[in-house]
């Protein structure tokens, strides 16, 4: 081969090492853009023909970076009922691609900080973000008390940034509604109706959501299983918490300090007995969320209820709606 041949040959390899070199930062550059844009663009309305379930955060009590504080929402159309509103809130909403202006009725299952800890932030993005309508608040005695010492603590900044952008007067409040056992209450196409848990250290509520033809669960708080199966009977899904108990007997027999853990687990349902209550509530299948400690497997978990459930049990993940 000529010199020059080869010079050439040299030549076209290596302006195609630079051309791929340059497709991929193009790409990188590309994603990176496509990355920051969804986390700022503004958000369609969701609207899901079915009743759905909405995972915006799956964690639990302490925080956990890879989970957000426990909200999990139904939807159905653009009806949508907030139930829980745990840390990062509007965070995880954003995740799940709905717009944080789009909920307006909030279901607290207790007035426990893990629960309430992203209100005001729910409330004041939202209203950033456009909202018109009052954010609701329901849930058990306190709640009121609750929402009024968010409202006063906010009350110089809100009204600054309501002045600064202009903001629609009605999308600014925040209103508490405090019901008892039994209280039904319509959010458009949704029906929710609060069971009262009886025993635990606050007033507490497990909810039953129907819409379409189809009725979810939702249990945050599991201290009166009785209450949680009158809430779950024959429902399509029951979204609950469970404490991995066997986790904690061996973490103890290692060393380690689970005393805290202990004291917590103690106001929890077993994961153990999950899938038990879920057959006694003749329910169809099962999310797990808040779940002590978070499964390094999910199948370990999921095996764990399937041993006393059939029917498919599934781990909440952040951003991911499930439609059965």
């Amino acid at each position: 081969m000529s010199e020059r041949g080869l010079d050439t040959r040299l030549g076209v390899l290596l302006a195609m090492i630079v051309l791929v070199a340059v497709i991929w930062a193009m790409a990188f550059v590309s994603k990176h853009f496509e990355r920051v844009a969804a986390a700022v663009a503004p958000i369609e309305a969701i609207a899901p023909e079915q009743l759905s379930v909405i995972v915006a955060g799956s964690g639990g009590t302490f925080e956990n970076p890879v989970r957000r504080g426990p909200a999990l929402v139904a939807a159905l159309g653009k009806d949508l009922a907030l139930f829980d509103a745990g840390r990062a809130v509007a965070d995880g909403l954003r995740l799940a691609a709905v717009p944080v202006s789009q909920p307006r009725a909030v279901f607290l299952s207790s007035l426990l900080p893990e629960n309430t800890a992203g209100l005001d932030d729910l409330w004041l993005q939202a209203w950033l973000e456009g909202a018109e309508a009052p954010l609701v608040v329901y849930g058990p005695e306190g709640t009121a008390e609750l929402v009024a010492a968010l409202t006063t603590a906010h009350a110089r900044g809100a009204a600054a940034q309501a002045a600064g952008f202009a903001l629609a007067p009605e999308g600014g409040r925040i209103e508490a509604r405090e019901i008892e056992d039994g209280a039904a209450i319509e959010v458009g196409a949704l029906r929710v109706r609060a069971f009262a848990l009886a025993g635990g250290p606050l007033p507490a509520f497990a909810y039953r959501v129907e819409g379409g033809g189809r009725a979810y669960a939702f249990a945050g708080a599991t201290w009166d299983p009785d209450a949680v199966v009158r809430a779950a009977e024959k429902a399509d899904v029951l979204a609950i918490e469970g404490v991995y108990r066997a986790s904690l007997d061996m973490a103890a027999e290692v060393g380690l300090d689970i005393a805290l853990l202990r004291k917590e687990a103690e106001r929890h349902v077993a994961l153990e007995d999950v899938g038990a209550l879920a057959t006694r509530a003749s329910v169809r299948s099962v999310l797990l969320a808040r779940l002590r400690p978070p499964p390094a497997f999910h199948y370990q978990y999921e095996d764990i209820v399937e041993a006393s459930f059939r029917g498919p049990v599934r781990i909440a993940e952040d951003g991911e709606t499930i439609t059965p």
